[in-house]
């Protein structure tokens, strides 16, 4: 299966951490440690959805493959 992550944070000028997620937002964080752990959780998070998804899918596809009328 694919694996979602969200990348590390890059530091600014100002010593600001910047997350830049896929949908344009970006998320700032004064500190590296609390930048890192938001990332594994994003990450983490995204991986569960991935995995639901997926289980929603085979099931979808298992019905549509019953009631399919040919």
């Amino acid at each position: 299966m694919k694996q979602l992550s969200v990348s590390v944070a890059t530091q600014t000028d100002k010593g600001i951490y910047q997350l830049f997620l896929g949908n344009g937002a970006r998320i700032e964080f004064s500190s590296k440690r609390s930048a890192e752990a938001f990332a594994a959780d994003t990450s983490r998070f995204l991986q569960d959805c991935l995995f639901e998804v997926n289980t929603f899918l085979s099931v979808i596809y298992s019905l549509y493959r019953q009631h399919w009328l040919f």
